[in-house]
């Protein structure tokens, strides 16, 4: 059984480079993971739809602290 967590833990899962999945009702799929890039802000963030290609996005801890402080989270065990 999966274990749903707020955005404070999320960000330690992030850290601690596991892949994080957010709950959503839209059709799209939220994921969140520690970004690699030389660079580059510290979470990328990516979208997938339906159809088209992902969407990848960098923000920082705080950005994604205060955009999803209401949404839950899960650790991502199979990738997309």
């Amino acid at each position: 059984m999966r274990e749903n967590f707020n955005v404070r833990k999320a960000m330690t899962h992030i850290a601690d480079g596991e892949v994080i999945k957010m709950v959503s009702t839209d059709f799209k799929t939220h994921l969140f993971k520690k970004n690699n890039r030389k660079g580059g802000k510290p979470v990328l963030h990516e979208i997938h739809r339906q159809l088209g290609r992902p969407v990848h996005m960098e923000m920082d801890y705080d950005d994604f602290k205060t955009k999803f402080s209401n949404n839950e989270f899960f650790v991502c065990e199979e990738m997309i």
